[in-house]
């Protein structure tokens, strides 16, 4: 195995709005650069000709449809469908600020799209240059206090990684304490800000990308999560409670904070050693299988039992760890389910497994995603959903392979696919926006993995007390016992 990478215990993964925020704080004023008025109606007009631009291809396109056959005509749909995702992805890389935010978060599904998609949302994942020394300094002058900083020695000048709104550095601590520290981009709040209060032009962004959805949850959702990682107390809390959750977890770490370094814009916490993604993929196999598991547990974990999860499933935000434990990484974007919206959630998959086309649809209705007058065929709309829920659906073996993670990547956002009539009747309830996010980006890091393993029996530990179906299920028990979350007299095995 390769030699272990000495990495931040913080969000490693794609970046870019700040290389233009960078340039223009080379000599900071006092405030960090500004984002004036006229910056975002420069903006907004960049929008609306990026989809100008969409709709007089929309027209020529329905012009050579006319006579055509269905099987030229399908092409035609798709040929403007993957043109117009790469011009709104090409705008999203040239805007900066949100729209780059949003386009790195959207470029997890690009498994399973036409080329035109993949290629536009792998320009959004490229690394900008560093924040220089000069501005580093300022940065965190503007953040901590003198004695603040006279309790760091050995700080990097050159950035350990660069995230996509702050950029982390390594340290020590009180002369003997290992630490990273994230810096935020002197005026990436502002601008950011700026784009999160244009709602109509993230909605008109949304609606390019994705023609068959509603985008007004989905960038009402954005808006609010992306402000959120602008502040990293928030983000500090939500270490501290995941630590919490996690204390003491037989498989799972979480980065110890340092909270009397952490303000606003600057967070600290423990150095951790491990491996990086890359260098996971060149593990044993079975080491590879047991990080898959944990990976598993952690996404249904998570959610099912403490009603909350990391929504951010880039595989930088992990570091994996030779005795088969995982550091989970970046708390910035975190969501909070109350536990009936979870057991709802759960009784969907529920009706899935069953075969129980009434009771999915009466879920779908109840949680907004469908109306309640509306002309699909149940039995249609079961054979959808079982198509991505495969992993879970029976008592058996499942592998995840990239042929399974496109699959689910075209079934929900194809829009000229086999299910593209039924997308356009359902809306994402903003509950949703995440958890659909880090479902298809888990199916992507676990097909990479050949993750395989009984997927029914360990969900069935989450929702119904099962008795763990694997080494790791009874470790986990072992230590919800132990803290007194689970009673072992109420196991009871799912039934088939």
């Amino acid at each position: 195995m390769k030699a272990k990478t000495v990495i931040a215990g913080l969000v490693l993964g794609a970046v870019g709005v700040g290389a233009v925020l960078r340039r223009s704080a080379a000599r900071p004023s006092a405030d960090g650069p500004a984002t004036t008025m006229s910056a975002r109606t420069a903006r907004s007009m960049t929008m609306a000709r990026t989809g100008a631009g969409a709709a007089a291809h929309y027209v020529t396109t329905q012009a050579r449809k006319l006579g055509a056959d269905e099987q030229r005509r399908a092409e035609l749909d798709a040929e403007f469908h993957a043109k117009t995702a790469e011009r709104a992805a090409a705008t999203m890389g040239q805007m900066k600020g949100a729209m780059m935010k949003i386009g790195q978060m959207l470029s997890f599904i690009d498994t399973g799209l036409p080329e035109p998609y993949k290629q536009a949302l792998a320009a959004l994942q490229a690394d900008a240059p560093p924040m220089d020394a000069e501005t580093i300094r300022w940065a965190l002058a503007q953040e901590l206090s003198e004695e603040q900083l006279a309790r760091l020695s050995e700080f990097s000048a050159e950035p350990l990684a660069s995230a996509s709104i702050g950029q982390v550095h390594t340290a020590v601590l009180d002369h003997d304490r290992p630490v990273v520290i994230k810096v935020q981009y002197p005026g990436v709040d502002e601008a950011m800000r700026s784009d999160l209060d244009n709602a109509e032009m993230l909605n008109r962004m949304m609606k390019l990308m994705f023609p068959n959805f509603d985008p007004a949850p989905v960038t009402e959702e954005l808006r609010e999560r992306i402000g959120e990682e602008l502040d990293y107390r928030i983000e500090l809390a939500n270490l501290e409670l995941f630590g919490r959750l996690f204390a003491d977890h037989p498989f799972i770490r979480i980065p110890t904070p340092v909270p009397s370094m952490s303000t606003q814009r600057v967070i600290t916490m423990d150095l951790v050693e491990g491996l990086r993604w890359a260098d996971a993929l060149n593990a044993p196999e079975a080491l590879q299988q047991r990080w898959a598991e944990v990976l598993f547990r952690f996404v249904f974990g998570t959610l099912n039992r403490f009603h909350v999860f990391n929504a951010d499933p880039h595989p930088g935000n992990y570091l994996f760890h030779d005795d088969g434990t995982i550091t989970f990484l970046d708390f910035g974007c975190v969501r909070h389910f109350e536990e009936s919206t979870t057991k709802r959630q759960a009784n969907m998959v529920r009706a899935v497994i069953d075969h129980d086309p009434a009771e999915l649809m009466d879920g779908l209705v109840a949680f907004g995603f469908l109306e309640e007058d509306n002309p699909l065929d149940p039995e249609r709309v079961l054979a959808w959903f079982r198509q991505w829920n495969a992993p879970v659906l029976d008592d058996s073996i499942f592998t995840y392979t990239p042929e399974f993670a496109e699959l689910a990547v075209k079934a929900n956002f194809d829009p000229s696919g086999e299910w593209a009539d039924l997308q356009k009747h359902f809306k994402m309830p903003r509950e949703f926006v995440f958890l659909n996010r880090i479902n298809l980006g888990l199916n992507s890091i676990l097909a990479q993995l050949n993750a395989t393993g009984n997927w029914y029996d360990i969900v069935h530990e989450y929702w119904d007390h099962a008795p763990g179906a694997t080494l790791l299920g009874e470790m986990e028990q072992a230590h919800m016992v132990a803290r007194g979350e689970l009673n072992t007299t109420h196991l009871e095995r799912p039934v088939s």
